[in-house]
């Protein structure tokens, strides 16, 4: 008899079978997708979210007949962290795979933004990425290594009017991914980004007559990204068919970035 993820088309190369991953972000958009994806390949799922919803996904993947586990906690808070990590190991036992996904999104001209506003920002999309990377690691040299996917954005490259706190992140993002990679590479961390582009999101909702529209023109791909597209990639920098990739930010936009404005 076939397990779950095999029947849904994992090979030896996406087989997480025995792993355990956390993704934080996880009650909605692109952090579900990629909870579900991970879950998809055998892997034990910690979804990870401020927002009380992240029970109900999770108690739909436990129907769904996945081992899951949900954590109520805030990324920038540091017993919530630390919470985050005990409840980890309570249910089950160690990490193998950490998926920093849990951004917010502020939208102002630059001249506008408050101090209070700017260190939110910063302090979710980047500052925690680096303290929740570094609890991960403690648990990763028990086991002898591990993997950390981190959430950049096409506009860590690709800038767009009143979005600077978020560039500034998402930038830093591609920073950190790389300066993590030098300095645990060899002790058999893994660490890459995944930079989604205009990605079907809450997040990316804009209220504006013609910009969808317009947008799709722009991609060559000629359509706004799922969230779906975005696990499918997590899953292959989280398995075996991934090993020799470090240090990289994997643009998933459709085209994108590849063409001039």
């Amino acid at each position: 008899m076939k397990s779950q993820h095999q029947e849904s088309g994992a090979t030896t190369q996406t087989d997480l079978t025995g792993k355990v991953a956390l993704v934080t972000g996880a009650s909605q958009g692109i952090g579900l997708a990629i909870a579900r994806g991970l879950a998809q390949a055998g892997a034990s799922i910690v979804l990870a979210d401020k927002s009380q919803a992240v029970e109900e996904q999770c108690a739909a993947l436990k129907d769904a007949g996945y081992r899951a586990q949900a954590v109520q906690a805030d990324v920038t808070d540091p017993s919530d962290v630390e919470r985050m990590f005990a409840d980890v190991t309570d249910a089950f036992d160690g990490l193998d795979i950490l998926v920093n996904n849990a951004a917010i999104l502020l939208s102002s001209p630059a001249r506008d933004y408050s101090r209070v506003e700017w260190q939110r920002v910063i302090e979710t999309n980047l500052s925690a990425c680096y303290f929740v990377a570094m609890e991960a690691v403690k648990l990763f040299d028990t086991s002898g290594g591990g993997t950390i996917i981190n959430m950049s954005s096409i506009v860590g490259r690709n800038a767009r009017r009143n979005l600077v706190p978020y560039i500034t992140a998402k930038a830093g993002i591609d920073g950190l991914t790389r300066g993590l990679t030098c300095d645990l590479a060899r002790s058999g961390v893994r660490v890459n980004a995944i930079a989604p582009g205009f990605i079907e999101s809450d997040m990316s909702r804009v209220d504006k007559p013609g910009f969808r529209e317009s947008i799709a023109k722009a991609v060559p791909a000629g359509r706004w990204g799922q969230p779906q597209d975005i696990a499918n990639v997590a899953v292959f920098l989280a398995g075996p068919a991934a090993s020799y990739i470090h240090g990289q930010t994997i643009y998933v936009d459709g085209g994108f970035s590849a063409v001039s404005p």
